[in-house]
């Protein structure tokens, strides 16, 4: 039975909030991300709000929602005030279903093979079968029709727990 602890473990769940190595695979994203032994593509959830983050990077730069696209005519008032902060948050009011959709196809592919390997496994349940491993793999793109998951499998229907790869 899959209940999302480990074997003989107490863990109450939901776990809030959860640990980013639970769902991200915070080796690969050392390996291909890091910098003098840190992690730069990845903060703590809270970060925004740590008293240490200097007062100019906490207030953001809050907008009713992204711009419409990627072209130079949509991105030039956000560049513009960027200009003037450069290294501020954004908070956008509203998101638009898909952001992603709007990058220009080469781009969406390879950050769609990119973020494939970024995702974790959790583990433990026992094995039904000896040579299939006893843990569920996330999938960014679980939500996405058609898409193919990490193992070369096509999802064209909802998602549902397969142990293995």
């Amino acid at each position: 039975e899959i209940n999302g602890t480990i074997p003989g473990t107490d863990t109450p769940l939901p776990i809030s909030p959860c640990p980013a190595d639970l769902v991200l695979d915070l080796e690969v994203l050392m390996r291909n991300h890091g910098r003098d032994g840190r992690l730069v593509a990845v903060r703590e959830y809270s970060f925004l709000q740590n008293p240490r983050l200097p007062a100019e990077l906490r207030t953001p730069i809050t907008l009713p929602r992204p711009p419409s696209s990627l072209d130079e005519a949509s991105l030039r008032p956000l560049r513009a005030q960027l200009a003037a902060r450069p290294a501020a948050p954004l908070l956008f009011g509203e998101m638009p279903p898909d952001l992603y959709e709007k990058l220009p196809p080469s781009e969406r592919q390879q950050t769609e093979r990119t973020l494939l390997v970024w995702a974790a496994f959790w583990c433990c349940t026992k094995r039904q079968n000896p040579k299939v491993r006893g843990a569920v793999w996330y999938d960014i793109f679980w939500d996405q029709p058609g898409h193919v998951d990490r193992h070369g499998r096509v999802w064209n229907e909802s998602w549902r727990v397969i142990l293995g790869p």
